[in-house]
């Protein structure tokens, strides 16, 4: 899937970067691109969003896995609420 130009639907974006004002370090959900053909700048979805939602399902995995466990046991999941 190649990201679009929301102004003159061109797929010759790049990312853009600001200038000046030095480096911020931070976790970007939303990156910025620049449109090569009419030079609109707009926010796309930033590589980290899927890092982000790995890392939250991987933390998710071992809760979901016990609680299947949990359901499927010998007086299933009623005997953790008596």
């Amino acid at each position: 899937m190649s990201l679009r130009c929301p102004h003159c639907k061109s797929t010759n974006v790049r990312r853009s970067s600001r200038t000046g004002g030095g480096i911020v370090v931070r976790l970007r959900l939303f990156s910025r691109y620049r449109c090569r053909d009419c030079n609109a700048v707009f926010r796309g979805v930033g590589e980290n969003i899927y890092l982000i939602a790995t890392i939250i399902g991987l933390m998710m995995l071992p809760l979901i896995v016990w609680f299947t466990i949990m359901a499927f046991s010998e007086g299933g999941l009623g005997r953790l609420w008596r």
